[in-house]
């Protein structure tokens, strides 16, 4: 090849070379960024979801005496003092095995990627002795015929499929333990949680399982545990006596395992009850935790707040802006006692007897006051008069305190008088009104004054 013939070679190689490399670049710089999938779940709203199932009545087993009272009073206390609403608790009793796959299905299906999923059973198991496998026990399976029942794999296979951030089975049967046999069960050097540890927990998916028990049976219901099981009657008054914002389940369950082993250690003819927490193997905990949390201790109202209540007689109709001669003394006297009168609403008028309880859930104030009014008009003919017309009542204050409200100090309202001179009833509403300023501006102030004077210190 003469030279320059081999220049020109080498010089079509290199152009073509080049633009390969351009090509390249230019290919690399218009590749799209494929963003990498987050292995930690963000923040995000969530909601508390909780399937409770409780047997008791079995077509081809012994009944049992408490499961379907254990699960009625947890979802119960789920929805009172946790941040379980009502349509997110669906309470099976004596439920077929078609029942119990249809209320995994529903947690399927209508749990979100970052709720938080309860899931608890009481009611019989049974467990397989050739190869050890366990099973929960619907109220239409027949003995021997184990495909009747609910398999652990069947099971953990369901609950795997509910796709949330944290996730806990609690299960209150004989040989639930065979549920756990496997994996960590650490505890913590603290169990108060940080804010940064906590919010680490609550990022890192949890599925937790706790059981009454390790491979054997457990314990009925009986009058010394208030008609509950050993372990439920433990669990609801852990949840109902806790105080604090958060409860870890991990907690929950340590706290479980010393006091039901200590209530069945001389039980005769059975074993030690102990029960057991730890994560479920292959299911894909992360470490994180699920956490019980309060409703009523997380929305606590401000200190010294007070709402203002003026109850009335059924049968009596009074208009708001009527209530408006109350505001002054009630404010002087609230004012001088260092309570915080709520601007909206000042007073709030209820009808009936008073349920603070069922009213106010949630409380927007940490205190109540109830004057109480009950008018009344008696025909006493004399001389002068036709009859009497009286005013009774007292005034109350209640506190929210650990989740409910309690009354703190009762005072009876100074009573007042108003003689009528001719009785028409017609005339009542008017004479009601006249005797509710004349005690505004003659007791109000001074029944607020000493009711709060009998305040405990």
């Amino acid at each position: 090849m003469r030279p320059n013939q081999l220049g020109w070679w080498v010089c079509l190689l290199f152009v073509l070379w080049g633009s390969q490399l351009a090509w390249g670049q230019a290919q690399r710089a218009i590749k799209p960024v494929v963003e990498q999938p987050s292995f930690v779940a963000q923040d995000a709203p969530y909601r508390y979801r909780a399937l409770l199932i409780g047997n008791d009545d079995y077509e081809h087993w012994k009944d049992l005496r408490s499961a379907v009272h254990d699960a009625q009073t947890l979802a119960g206390v789920l929805q009172e003092h946790y941040q379980f609403a009502n349509e997110d608790i669906r309470l099976l009793t004596n439920a077929t095995r078609k029942d119990m796959l249809g209320g995994l299905q529903w947690l399927q299906e209508t749990s979100q990627p970052n709720d938080r999923v309860l899931l608890y059973y009481a009611g019989h198991g049974s467990v397989d002795e050739g190869d050890n496998t366990a099973y929960w026990v619907p109220v239409d399976g027949r003995r021997d015929q184990d495909f009747d029942w609910l398999h652990n794999e069947r099971l953990l296979r369901e609950f795997r499929k509910i796709d949330v951030r944290h996730k806990l089975l609690i299960a209150d049967s004989c040989f639930s333990g065979n549920l756990l046999t496997r994996g960590l069960q650490n505890q913590p050097d603290s169990w108060d949680f940080e804010a940064a540890m906590l919010r680490e927990k609550q990022r890192l998916k949890s599925v937790i399982g706790l059981s009454s028990g390790g491979n054997e049976p457990v314990v009925d219901g009986a009058p010394r545990w208030a008609g509950h099981s050993v372990f439920a009657y433990h669990l609801l008054a852990q949840l109902e006596a806790n105080v604090r914002p958060y409860l870890s389940a991990t907690e929950l369950g340590w706290r479980l395992s010393k006091y039901v082993a200590n209530d069945t250690q001389n039980l005769i003819g059975l074993k030690q009850q102990t029960p057991i927490v730890r994560p479920i193997s292959n299911q894909g905990d992360q470490g994180g935790e699920f956490f019980f949390q309060r409703s009523d201790v997380m929305s606590r109202p401000p200190s010294n707040s007070l709402l203002s209540v003026v109850l009335l007689p059924e049968d009596w109709q009074l208009e708001a802006t009527e209530l408006a001669p109350l505001t002054n003394p009630l404010q002087n006297a609230l004012q001088a006692h260092q309570f915080k009168p709520l601007e909206a609403p000042m007073m709030l008028r209820k009808r009936g007897a008073f349920s603070p309880a069922e009213q106010w859930r949630r409380p927007t104030a940490e205190y109540a006051l109830v004057l109480q009014l009950s008018p009344e008009f008696r025909q006493e003919p004399s001389l002068a008069w036709a009859g009497i017309a009286e005013l009774k009542g007292q005034l109350e204050l209640h506190r929210h305190h650990m989740g409910r409200w309690e009354s703190v100090a009762r005072q009876e309202m100074t009573h007042q008088k108003l003689p009528l001179r001719r009785w028409d009833p017609t005339q009542h509403p008017q004479q009601w009104e006249s005797l509710l300023e004349k005690y505004v501006r003659l007791g109000l102030e001074q029944d607020t004054q000493d009711l709060f004077s009998n305040l405990p210190k």
